[in-house]
């Protein structure tokens, strides 16, 4: 799981990638996206039950991820591949583990965000947004 996230973010880090490429990516494309409706996706990866690719407002960017984890993931894993985490709370009454991917010759950074229920060990949805970099 950790090497998935790490190669999505490499991917969305990128300056030309969009939503069709990293949709590709991830599996088979079952609905093709665009503004306002996300890409959905049958991924190749078995860690994941499915994912969806959300357009950005330029109409082909992608701003997030969605991934649907096949398995509840421990949320330790995460915290220890992503030792610089946050812990975020949501308005639903859920919380993010929040975590920041920045590779520094990419014009763009990646938040991962897991949301799990307050107290809860685990996660079985994550969220990866592509973020512009802020000089």
């Amino acid at each position: 799981m950790i090497a998935l996230l790490n190669d999505l973010c490499a991917l969305l880090s990128q300056a030309d990638v969009d939503a069709h490429r990293v949709a590709a990516w991830l599996g088979e494309i079952l609905h093709e996206g665009e503004l306002g409706m996300p890409y959905t996706v049958r991924p190749t990866d078995p860690h994941l039950a499915g994912a969806s690719v959300i357009v950005a407002q330029d109409g082909h960017s992608p701003l997030m991820v969605e991934l649907n984890l096949a398995q509840p993931y421990a949320l330790e894993a995460l915290r220890r591949a992503f030792p610089d985490h946050s812990i975020v709370p949501r308005r639903d009454g859920r919380e993010d583990l929040a975590a920041f991917v920045d590779l520094p010759e990419q014009p763009f950074t990646c938040a991962i965000l897991a949301s799990h229920d307050h107290g809860s060990a685990m996660t079985d949805f994550i969220r990866v947004r592509r973020d512009e970099r802020i000089a």
